[in-house]
């Protein structure tokens, strides 16, 4: 009897064409049972907005290297990827992978990038999410350490998931550019509150602006995501849906009962 493989869906933000997804499918395909379903073009900075005023464009595509394996290109977000992957295009899905993306998601980032709002829909729609994202700084072009990474990742996730340890609903990585050998290994770490400077826009007329530039990731705690990138470790933060401050709750109400006091 054939032994069932885990059910990916993969996606990314960078379109269904991008050398990190289609690399990264390639590595998994023999191991896995994959279904690609990604944005027809480039929709980094989506973060986790959804197409609700037009119709989704799906095309079916064959890629080099993926024959035989169903590849979806939405003309939507990566939310979106994912929201119809799960709910209409795909069978049983046990994990969402969201990437390999170009350029690192640190700190504040997960808050505008798409590779992680793709992942976050998978975990609202039940499923268990991985983010996986290549820092790009000129040092090493190849996926491949990043490739090895990330299945490494894979690997754990899928291996908690069976165990039914849920406490974590995504898992966002981020691999140095670095050859194999000089990565020092991987830090589980909490995400950087300050992750760029920011320069202001560049003002081209009286009604255009340019895109600003983005400073160098840093941070004042040592213990972060960012810090720990440059030291060449691979980073993972356990991420959740939930975003209430519960440890404030009861104070907050008890506070307020005052409010409600007033003019009786």
């Amino acid at each position: 009897m054939a032994i069932k493989k885990t059910r990916l869906l993969l996606t990314n933000d960078d379109g269904i064409l991008s050398e990190g997804l289609l690399a990264l499918a390639r590595e998994l395909k023999n191991d896995y049972d994959l279904v690609v379903v990604a944005p027809t073009e480039q929709r980094s900075g989506a973060s986790h907005s959804i197409t609700i005023h037009s119709n989704l464009k799906v095309d079916m595509l064959t890629i080099t290297g993926l024959e035989g394996i169903p590849c979806f290109s939405v003309s939507g977000t990566p939310a979106d990827c994912v929201k119809l992957g799960l709910s209409t295009l795909c069978e049983k899905v046990d994990l969402v992978v969201s990437g390999i993306n170009h350029g690192n998601n640190l700190g504040a980032d997960t808050f505008y990038s798409g590779t992680v709002g793709a992942a976050f829909e998978g975990c609202l729609m039940g499923v268990p999410a991985l983010a996986l994202s290549k820092r790009v700084s000129g040092n090493i072009d190849s996926y491949d350490p990043s490739i090895e990474w990330s299945k490494r990742a894979l690997s754990f996730m899928c291996d908690e998931t069976e165990k039914g340890n849920r406490t974590c609903d995504l898992l966002n990585v981020n691999i140095p550019d670095l050859p194999s050998s000089e990565i020092r290994g991987a830090k589980f770490t909490h995400l950087c509150a300050n992750v760029f400077e920011i320069e202001s826009y560049n003002k081209i007329s009286d009604f255009e602006y340019g895109i600003p530039k983005w400073g160098h990731p840093n941070s004042s705690k040592e213990d972060c995501d960012v810090n720990w990138l440059l030291d060449g470790y691979v980073t993972m933060t356990p991420l959740q849906i939930e975003r209430c401050n519960c440890k404030e709750l009861n104070r907050l109400q008890k506070t307020f009962e005052k409010y409600c006091l007033i003019g009786e």
